[in-house]
């Protein structure tokens, strides 16, 4: 009997209808698994869409009566294991899991699985262009936007998953090839009680796993037991990756050249040498990393060059949405600067500890322009320190874009990196940093 045969007689409710929800009603209404669903808003578009598609599966309003009646809750990664309803659900002996977790349990084929702060989606393509270049048929899922269960309709020898931490509390049956913690550094702390929690959620990725593969520099992302192998710029030792000579290289074999890359900063090194370690059971041809290393572009909103503007950079890395992405992107982008670097940041910090940032900002930004909501916390940065920092306060990206503009001269840098979420001006991070793009170009007159 497959695992989904035992499903057949159980009640399950699915909760939350955005993309992950949307997805195992459609995943198991394929296999006839009819599970009910509940939605604090019933006008939502995915109630909607579930009433159009399926009419025959019930919705309701999330209430205590259906709920407690479930035998199984499939969630949302959105919402909060502590909630109250789940809390109690829990004391109930229900059983609650997440899309992750019912894919892993349906699941054959290797996985190579990939969580940290900052960087997922980034290693997450780059692992899956190395592995289907070297003739294996990979494919990706997750956070990433495709949710894991769309997967298992399509024919492929390894999955390479992107997975948050909100993914990851509710994942206890994943065996990965490989896994990675690529970074930890505070985020999402409206979510969590302390940064441990944080950190614990993480580490859920490395349960099972054949090798976790975590950064030497960051003690976070080391597992508790287990084999393992690690990456980090320094020279490597024994099975580990890291840099030689000028090399990526895997203990003491090199494979390519460092500016084989086409990313841009030490923080993409770190991503490459990750993606390396992921890879090493797939037996990758140091030739292909070479040739992949040479064709990957990276993705829009990270460290994005923007085009059309002249000898000014203007770079849009509207992806960093957290205060170790900030960090990242200003140690990797001040070596390359020739002149000034001009940051712009803000947004909503998600109760973070903007601090770590003083000593980014006073050794590589030579003027802070600040935005949203919580801009003022990260200009104070600057003020309360007396950095040799000079700071503006801009009430909108449009504002300091056109600042930004008048202070740049030939050479200088401008970095949209705004170490926060977007969502007190914006619908997303890609919408904030398409402004930015757009903004840059109108100036220059693209």
């Amino acid at each position: 009997m497959s695992y989904l045969d035992t499903l057949a007689n159980k009640k399950i409710a699915i909760l939350g209808l955005g993309v992950s929800g949307l997805s195992c009603v459609s995943f198991l209404s394929k296999f006839r698994i009819k599970p009910f669903v509940m939605d604090s808003n019933l006008e939502s578009k995915g109630v909607k869409h579930v009433k159009l598609k399926w009419p025959k599966i019930n919705v309701y309003q999330l209430d205590d009566e259906q709920l407690f009646a479930a035998d199984m809750l499939i969630i949302s990664p959105g919402i909060a294991l502590s909630t109250p309803k789940l809390v109690e659900a829990k004391k109930r002996g229900i059983e609650i899991i997440g899309d992750v977790e019912l894919f892993a349990r349906i699941n054959n084929k290797p996985v190579i699985a990939i969580t940290g702060s900052n960087g997922k989606t980034t290693v997450t393509k780059l692992v899956t262009q190395l592995l289907n270049d070297a003739g294996h048929h990979a494919v990706f899922g997750g956070n990433i936007g495709v949710p894991v269960l769309d997967l298992l309709a399509k024919p492929f020898d390894v999955a390479v998953l992107e997975l948050s931490s909100f993914q990851l509390e509710t994942t206890d049956s994943l065996k990965a090839k490989t896994a990675t913690i690529l970074n930890v550094v505070e985020d999402h702390m409206d979510r969590y009680d302390s940064f441990d929690g944080y950190v614990d959620a993480k580490q859920k990725i490395y349960e099972h796993c054949e090798t976790a593969v975590y950064n030497r520099l960051d003690a976070k992302t080391q597992p508790v037991k287990g084999a393992t192998c690690s990456f980090g710029i320094q020279s490597p030792t024994n099975n580990n990756v890291g840099v030689r000579d000028c090399h990526f290289s895997d203990g003491d074999q090199q494979i390519c050249p460092l500016n084989s890359l086409k990313l841009v900063g030490q923080h993409n090194v770190l991503n490459a040498l990750a993606a390396i370690a992921l890879v090493k059971p797939f037996k990758v041809d140091a030739a292909v990393i070479e040739q992949t290393f040479k064709q990957f572009k990276g993705l829009p909103h990270r460290c994005e060059l923007v085009t059309g503007t002249g000898k000014v950079q203007w770079i849009n890395d509207s992806k960093a949405t957290n205060v170790g992405a900030t960090v990242a992107a200003l140690q990797g982008i001040k070596p390359l600067c020739k002149g000034k670097l001009i940051l712009i940041a803000g947004g909503v910090g998600k109760d973070a500890d903007f601090t770590p940032l003083q000593q980014a900002l006073n050794e590589h930004v030579d003027h802070l322009i600040t935005f949203g909501r919580d801009g003022e916390q990260i200009a104070k940065l600057v003020n309360q320190a007396g950095l040799f920092v000079k700071a503006d306060r801009a009430t909108s990206l449009d504002e300091a874009v056109n600042k930004a503009f008048k202070l740049a001269a030939n050479d200088d840098c401008v970095l949209l990196s705004p170490a926060c979420a977007s969502f007190d001006m914006f619908a997303n991070f890609e919408a904030r940093g398409e402004r930015f793009i757009a903004l840059a170009q109108e100036a220059y007159h693209v």
